[in-house]
């Protein structure tokens, strides 16, 4: 026989918080920026713009710099509290008169007025094609290095990553996107795992342009991983540096990861890692 049903115990739910009219801090202008965009005959670029505020919606302005520095400021668009926007950059560049389907990329740029960081964004490069996907997240300012409020000169710095080769015909690609008023001279070395340096280049960035460098002796390397270090000069958080493997025979792409070095006055210290059995 059914036994009588007892209702599950709960706690009810809290009403929502009103809207607050004042915050304890005035909006000022924000941005983030980067995520590497690229467009071909096969290539789409959406950004995915996600509003993290729960009751408040968002008004932002997408801005788009071309490869050569040029910048293009979109349409605002107004994000629903807690919504996705999927903004196409193809379709961006066809009403600015750019053909879609042309070989083009840069980076892109994105506006708001909020009292703190308040949106997360992605730009997905999407080859259908050739079955290749690459993410670039967009980032907010970092705080200023004290070293340079300090008033020392800029100099070399420094970025670090690696690669690997999943078959024979992959290829890598890294791009260096400057952020600054003035242009910027980077050098990209790739080696292999024994730290020996089989291919370098050396590039001038233009004031917020962006320059693709293409590792085709990826393909040459007989190891299946290395590393790639890109030395810039300038300010040290001016360059933004993506990059990405692919062998479009197989469909195969991957991110490439970088990581800053560290300086050389950062001190050594032990540090130990631990986990429960």
């Amino acid at each position: 026989a059914q036994q009588p049903r007892a209702m599950a115990p709960h706690k009810p739910v809290p009403p929502r918080l009103p809207d607050a009219k004042t915050w304890h801090k005035s909006a000022v202008l924000r941005t983030v920026s980067g995520g590497l965009w690229m467009t071909d005959a096969n290539l789409k670029s959406p950004i995915h713009v996600t509003n993290n505020l729960a009751i408040d919606s968002l008004t932002i302005t997408p801005v788009l710099y071309l490869s050569n520095g040029r910048r293009f400021a979109l349409p605002e668009v107004k994000i629903p509290p807690s919504g996705t926007a999927v903004l196409s950059v193809n379709d961006a560049l066809q009403l600015q008169g750019i053909a879609p389907w042309g070989t083009l990329f840069g980076y892109v740029e994105i506006e708001y007025r909020w009292p703190w960081d308040a949106i997360c964004a992605t730009v997905r490069n999407t080859d259908v094609a050739h079955s290749l996907v690459f993410a670039y997240n967009l980032r907010a300012p970092l705080p200023a290095n004290p070293q340079d409020q300090a008033g020392s000169p800029p100099g070399a710095h420094v970025v670090e990553g690696m690669w690997w080769k999943q078959e024979s015909g992959v290829t890598g690609f890294v791009a260096l996107s400057n952020t600054q008023s003035q242009p910027v001279t980077a050098t990209v070395e790739a080696t292999d795992n024994a730290a020996s340096v089989f291919a370098k280049h050396t590039v001038k960035i233009s004031p917020y342009g962006t320059k693709m460098v293409l590792l085709q002796e990826l393909k040459q390397s007989a190891g299946s991983e290395g590393g790639i270090r890109v030395t810039y000069d300038g300010a040290e958080r001016g360059l933004m540096i993506n990059g990405g493997l692919e062998d479009q025979s197989t469909g195969y792409s991957a991110n490439l990861p970088f990581a800053s070095a560290s300086p050389a006055w950062t001190k050594v210290s032990r540090i130990s890692y631990a986990e429960v059995g």
